[in-house]
């Protein structure tokens, strides 16, 4: 069977801004939609924000640590 990948995309900003209620009211709609979906959903979880990215690269003495989440391609996720 296929499997897919969702991504819900937001703005980081109004994701910061939101109060309590409203993040709650938000995580209630996705905990109901995961009970709805029951073993079709084989995992969730919630990203930190793209000021904490680190991205990894290969380099000639090991790995290198760069800030943010950039990559050289035209697509987002590879």
């Amino acid at each position: 069977m296929a499997k897919y990948l969702i991504l819900i995309y937001g703005n980081e900003q109004r994701w910061d801004a939101m109060g309590a209620a409203e993040l709650q009211a938000i995580d209630e709609g996705h905990r109901a939609f995961r009970e709805r979906a029951g073993v079709a959903v084989t995992a969730s979880g919630q990203l930190d924000s793209s000021g904490t990215a680190r991205t990894l690269r290969a380099g000639e003495d090991g790995p290198v640590v760069s800030d943010g989440p950039f990559m050289e391609t035209k697509e987002v996720v590879g």
